[in-house]
């Protein structure tokens, strides 16, 4: 990860500076560098598994191997890397020339082509490798190395993990949640799981039951609104209504209009749902050529801009466009268009 330096004024070449060192972040990067050497001796010395990259990042880093690992592999290379750990083996450093490479024993990195000296990093027992990063005195400091997710990649695997300090504190994070979630669950953490799908079934259920007699509204609705206007008046065809709903749905408002035109081929619904804190949907259906004329002043009337295909005007609305008077506003300038189409 790289580093930034900062000063509130220029230099003037040749003066003196201060430089202070984030430890708890450079510590932090020595726990997961020492950890990634581990990691990918073990994979490659006893699974097989080659390193073709790594990654230091801030919350989540990785290692990238040659060949697929599955939850098996990360477990045995999870005990192996401890076992590593209990083990305590000295982490050290050195700087060799590059003459020397051939005749150290175990060393990953070959071929290299350099003029001059070479930093070796050796994890006593397990690993030897070219290296210029920072690392720790002893495995045992990485104290613990967990795998939290795997993504496929070229052929091969990535694997994400944290140690250290940074998995003890995702440890205590984990922990935190579980105590919140037990409270809000009213169940112990070994029930959280089949507490949650209960609450998913019973949403489910809920969810359909809801659909349902949403339908059965909307039927309702569009019956009534096929319906001849009141014996002795005048009916324009033209029918407007709006549905106070904080959870406004669009399906809803097409289930209607569907069953009024199934009834009344020549009417023109236009429906709105919603609030007027929140705003809502709208939707004006009936013949194209009608629905197109009225559209502009719809759209104006609703301050949106809608859309669809022929004999459909649709689109969402702001919450103004929903009080009463801008309904009973809405409701008088597509009388007009009407009448004047």
């Amino acid at each position: 990860a790289a580093a930034a330096a900062t000063a509130a004024a220029a230099l003037a070449r040749g003066a003196g500076v201060t430089v202070e060192r984030d430890w708890d972040r450079r510590y932090d990067h020595m726990q997961h560098h020492t950890a990634q050497h581990a990691v990918s001796a073990v994979a490659e010395d006893r699974l097989g598994l080659k390193t073709v990259g790594w990654g230091l990042n801030a919350e989540r880093c990785y290692v990238d191997f040659d060949k697929p690992a599955g939850p098996e592999a990360l477990g045995q290379i999870e005990a192996m890397v401890a076992e590593e750990i209990r083990r305590s083996a000295p982490v050290s450093a050195a700087l060799v020339a590059p003459e020397d490479l051939a005749s150290i024993p175990g060393l990953r990195t070959r071929n290299l082509k350099a003029t001059g000296p070479i930093r070796l990093v050796t994890i006593e027992g397990l690993d030897v490798n070219t290296c210029c990063g920072t690392h720790l005195r002893s495995l045992a400091e990485v104290q613990a190395v967990k795998f939290v997710a795997t993504e496929t990649l070229r052929g091969g695997s990535r694997l994400l993990f944290v140690a250290g300090g940074r998995l003890l504190s995702l440890l205590s994070s984990l922990v935190l949640r579980e105590q919140q979630m037990t409270k809000l669950l009213s169940c112990g953490g070994e029930q959280h799981l089949a507490r949650v799908e209960e609450l998913k079934s019973t949403a489910a259920r809920e969810s359909k039951g809801r659909k349902g007699l949403l339908k059965e509204v909307a039927d309702a609705l569009g019956k009534s609104l096929a319906a001849p206007a009141a014996e002795g008046g005048a009916d324009d065809g033209l029918r407007v209504v709006h549905r106070d709903d904080a959870d406004p749905d669009a399906t809803f408002l097409n289930d209607a209009a569907s069953v009024a035109l199934a009834l009344r081929e020549d009417l023109v619904v236009l429906l709105t749902m919603g609030n007027d804190k929140d705003g809502g949907v709208f939707l004006m259906r009936g013949p194209a050529d009608k629905v197109k004329a009225l559209s502009p002043a719809v759209a104006a009337a609703l301050q949106t801009k809608g859309g669809g295909r022929p004999g459909f005007f649709q689109g969402k609305c702001e919450g103004a466009a929903l009080k009463p008077a801008s309904l009973q506003a809405l409701q008088r300038e597509v009388k007009d268009a009407l009448a004047a189409a």
